[in-house]
């Protein structure tokens, strides 16, 4: 009986590592050193965009990293391109949002915004799927880790166009 017990501990170690290999990502959101679950102080430490405005609810930047391909458009275009965490209840991340407004953008900036994306993320599992409220709202998807990402093209009237990237956990 006394072998069995060093001889369990051990196999319950080796099989509590391979489970730590399966999420060998941590949790990471596919931006920076970002993770699902972090709290306002700890994106705060974390993210080395200008803060430019936060409440309760949310965290907002101004980016400028041109590795992201909203901002690298953004950045192009002399357009200011918000980045938004926003935290539950118990200040805890559950959704991080880039967002792009321009009446100067139009579908040809979202297809070269979609190819910069593929280039970074891979092949959309879903692509230029059309909004069913609104024929001009294309939205395309990729898995990426601990995230779904996604482009979304809003064109509600023709005027004020907005791209939206949005980070959201797959677990």
């Amino acid at each position: 009986m006394k072998k069995t017990i060093p001889i369990l501990a051990v196999i319950v170690a080796f099989i509590l590592g391979l489970c730590s290999c399966n999420d060998a990502d941590g949790g990471k959101t596919g931006l920076r050193d970002i993770t699902w679950g972090m709290t306002r102080t700890e994106v705060r430490k974390a993210e080395s965009a200008e803060l430019v405005g936060y409440d309760d609810a949310f965290l907002r930047f101004y980016d400028t990293d041109k590795s992201q391909p909203i901002v690298e458009i953004g950045v192009n275009t002399n357009n200011a391109v918000d980045l938004l965490y926003y935290f539950d209840s118990k200040d805890k991340l559950f959704k991080i949002e880039y967002k792009f407004s321009s009446t100067k953008i139009n579908e040809d900036y979202y297809k070269l915004l979609k190819s910069l994306m593929i280039d970074k993320y891979g092949k959309p599992y879903k692509e230029d799927a059309a909004d069913e409220n609104n024929e001009y709202n294309k939205v395309t998807s990729w898995k990426k880790g601990k995230s779904d990402i996604t482009l979304i093209y809003y064109n509600p009237d023709g005027s004020l166009k907005t791209f939206y990237v949005t980070f959201l956990p797959n677990n």
